[in-house]
């Protein structure tokens, strides 16, 4: 979906020329037709494809397993694997795509035309919310599936009614507010028509829905939190996993404990089978 690294085209005459940078949205045909051609194609600044490779194959023995504590193993070996390596926010975004996304390209790519960015954005807190779900203790397949692909379709709900910079800024404003005003939750309702975004929402009840955070599930606790954390202009970032470890991932403090310690303990967790 997005490009796994900056790919050029090698011309006959020796030039290169970039068709795709990093993370930029994959133009599947266009690649298709320069291979069949037999077009020489380079790729650079690529993601970690081995650790992409043993992420889905863990996935694939966690899927197919049916016993409560070795799904728990393979749950462990999976984050262990992000504690010992080196890996981006886009690469778990990546990840969690290919592991849970019930959603096709085409479903996608009117709102990447609309924003890449905000796009990314959205697949950052989607991905953060999937593996959040992880630490928590929630080992269903097909729930963490649903809650993947449901997170991003809400965000991608969005109305188109301001220019990209002015919808941004609005946002980064709103993101900022402990307690919502009229004008922010006015904002919102009009960006969200259908209700559908945590990102009005606040513990303290101030938010567009009301809720509180007595009233929220774990879950919708973290998905609040996630839309305060991730900036809609800096999308590049680090990843939750290290907010986390770091302080700057500001959540319910007993969840947040929760999430501090699988941390610790996936950390430590064998990768041997």
């Amino acid at each position: 979906m997005l490009s796994p690294g900056d790919i050029f085209w090698m011309k006959n005459s020796g030039a290169q020329t970039l068709i795709a940078r990093k993370a930029d949205y994959l133009n599947y045909a266009l690649i298709e037709k320069l291979s069949k051609a037999s077009h020489k194609l380079t790729i650079e600044s690529q993601i970690d494809l081995s650790l992409q490779h043993e992420f889905l194959s863990m996935m694939k023995a966690h899927q197919s397993e049916m016993l409560f504590k070795e799904k728990l193993l393979w749950k462990k070996r999976v984050l262990a694997l992000f504690m010992q390596n080196k890996v981006s926010q886009f690469e778990l975004g990546q990840l969690a795509w290919i592991a849970w996304s019930k959603l096709e390209r085409e479903e996608v790519k009117s709102f990447i035309d609309f924003d890449i960015d905000l796009f990314k954005r959205s697949l950052n807190v989607a991905s953060s919310l999937v593996f959040c779900a992880l630490l928590l203790g929630y080992y269903q397949d097909e729930f963490l599936s649903q809650i993947f692909t449901a997170s991003l379709q809400d965000m991608m709900s969005m109305e188109k009614i301001e220019l990209m910079d002015r919808l941004k800024e609005e946002m980064e404003i709103i993101r900022a507010h402990d307690i919502l005003t009229e004008d922010d939750k006015q904002f919102i309702q009009k960006l969200y028509p259908q209700a559908l975004s945590w990102a009005g929402e606040r513990y303290n009840g101030s938010g567009v829905k009301s809720f509180n955070k007595k009233e929220m599930n774990d879950l919708e606790i973290i998905m609040v939190a996630l839309e305060r954390h991730f900036s809609y202009k800096d999308v590049d970032c680090e990843t939750l996993f290290t907010s986390i470890r770091m302080g700057k991932f500001h959540c319910d403090e007993k969840i947040l404990t929760v999430l501090k310690n699988g941390l610790r303990e996936d950390s430590g967790a064998v990768l041997s089978a």
